[in-house]
């Protein structure tokens, strides 16, 4: 009789045991999740001087392709590629406002070659070419 009690007994408190691991395993599960995207942004935010690749993106944190993208989208809305261009261009109209570097310069800084490229990616972003913007953003006025 005490046998099946005892045999009770450690079958509960092993099944306890169970849910809390996968209680844990599920909640690292979802953290993992967030810190590997945080992880992915703060690499594409380090590398504004060049186009990082999703491939590259995905070793960083030891991924495919397919689910970096995926988590990345998930977790900010956006691919990896169109959140490095909107900074690039974020970063561009910082530097234009709020400085006299040449546009070719600026262009080279955020990995540009071509400055005629960034000139035209630029005006296809933000409405008009890069020059245009500085002249109507003279003095800090608004994005």
């Amino acid at each position: 009789v005490r046998r099946g009690k005892s045999d009770l007994s450690v079958h509960t408190s092993l099944a306890a045991l169970y849910l809390k691991i996968i209680a844990a395993l599920g909640a690292a599960g979802g953290k993992t999740g967030n810190e590997e995207a945080a992880r992915l942004k703060n690499y594409l935010d380090g590398n504004l001087n060049r186009i990082v690749k999703n491939s590259e993106l995905a070793a960083s944190i030891y991924r495919s392709p397919d689910y970096t993208v995926k988590l990345f989208a998930a977790e900010y809305g956006t691919t990896p590629y169109e959140y490095q261009l909107r900074e690039k261009m974020s970063t561009a109209k910082r530097l234009l406002k709020n400085t006299a570097m040449p546009v070719s310069e600026i262009a080279a800084a955020l990995g540009y070659n071509d400055s005629q490229y960034f000139s035209g990616l630029f005006k296809r972003r933000c409405g008009m070419p890069p020059s245009a913007y500085r002249k109507r953003n003279k003095g800090g006025g608004s994005d």
